[in-house]
């Protein structure tokens, strides 16, 4: 299972989207805006694991692979 950390209005996070859907790839999608409240301390979170704070952050599996380049890498694109 392939589950996408996505930022509203975050470029590379709709192309991650756009190159599984054009692989036909299910995928499921944990949306941040930064208006909602709570939002500093969600990415926070996810930082713990990813140490990253960009978007998108992708896990395969439960594994986190990285972003949008690093998915592309995987499947050599």
């Amino acid at each position: 299972m392939i589950t996408i950390h996505s930022l509203k209005d975050c470029y590379y996070c709709e192309k991650a989207k756009d190159f599984l859907d054009s692989l036909e790839m299910d995928y499921s999608v944990v949306d941040y805006d930064k208006d909602d409240e709570g939002y500093k301390e969600k990415v926070e979170e996810l930082s713990k694991v990813t140490n990253k704070t960009k978007f998108p952050q992708i896990f395969i599996h439960g594994e986190y692979i990285g972003g949008y380049h690093e998915l592309l890498t995987l499947y050599d694109f």
